[in-house]
């Protein structure tokens, strides 16, 4: 059986008002599945609920996640529906990192300042290594796998974080994933701020990592970077799936509905 990533029926709630209605997604190990919508349509809310982090009040209020983990399905919302944070943090211990990685849009900021680049994903594998894990802690390894040629992966791990640019910060960030042997990433918008070659090129380094056994959901506004590297496309509107497509249909561009029409023919404009 195909391991995946389940959250059904996910309503996420500010105050009284409903900003994400009965989403429900799979994520499977080996595809890559994109999430997509305008913004404010409910991408970013729905896939940080997949790591227990929305932080409005009173947040995930309904929905049934399953996370697959080697100690067996986990359904960390079972217990902290609703919940303040420090409780969610604790439902979603043992799974954040572990087995769901999350790769932010600012990848710098998401780096120590004060430690080199190659201690911190020495340090992602170390931690994998307390918990049982099997992991190398040579950064080199890791930071191959996401990207860097191997000539320069050396001298890039001596480097801090504020000499990389945008791209190799996002490849550290995949490193430091791999070295903790994540199972699933959750790629919220990663290719914003990087110009188009270094968009492609992201883009398609996921695609290498789920077909090496990921599941990737990759979350994004712009349908261009999703050609020819996506399985499952789920459209967002108005905090609903409003469709999905699978590889053909997404490449065919023929949506059912209003808001997919909108959205490929603003991403025709920039040549589609």
């Amino acid at each position: 059986m195909v391991e995946s990533l389940l959250m059904d029926g996910l309503v996420v709630r500010a105050r009284d008002r409903d900003l994400v209605h009965g989403v429900s997604l799979q994520v499977r190990r080996g595809e890559l599945t994109g999430l997509v919508g305008a913004s404010g349509s409910g991408k970013t809310l729905t896939c940080r609920s997949l790591l227990g982090l929305v932080d409005v009040h009173p947040g995930v209020v309904d929905g049934e996640l399953t996370i697959p983990t080697p100690e067996g399905p986990a359904h960390p919302y079972r217990s902290c529906l609703g919940a303040p944070r420090r409780v969610r943090d604790r439902a979603f211990r043992g799974i954040r990192g572990r087995v769901v990685g999350y790769l932010r849009q600012n990848a710098p900021a998401t780096l120590d300042p004060l430690l080199a680049v190659g201690r911190q994903v020495s340090a992602a594998a170390a931690l994998a290594a307390a918990e049982g894990g099997d992991r190398s802690r040579d950064p080199i390894q890791w930071m191959v796998q996401a990207g860097f040629p191997e000539e320069d992966a050396a001298a890039v791990s001596h480097l801090f974080p504020h000499e990389l640019s945008g791209g190799m910060a996002q490849r550290v960030a995949i490193a430091q994933l791999l070295a903790r042997g994540s199972t699933f990433v959750v790629a919220d918008e990663p290719m914003t701020g990087l110009d188009a070659t270094l968009q492609r090129r992201l883009v398609k380094g996921l695609r290498r990592h789920a077909d090496n056994g990921l599941g990737v959901l990759v979350v994004t506004h712009d349908l261009r970077l999703l050609r020819g590297v996506v399985d499952i496309v789920h459209l967002m509107d108005a905090g609903r799936i409003v469709e999905t497509w699978t590889r053909e249909q997404f490449e065919r561009g023929e949506p059912d509905t209003d808001a997919g029409r909108r959205l490929i023919t603003a991403s025709r404009r920039r040549a589609w």
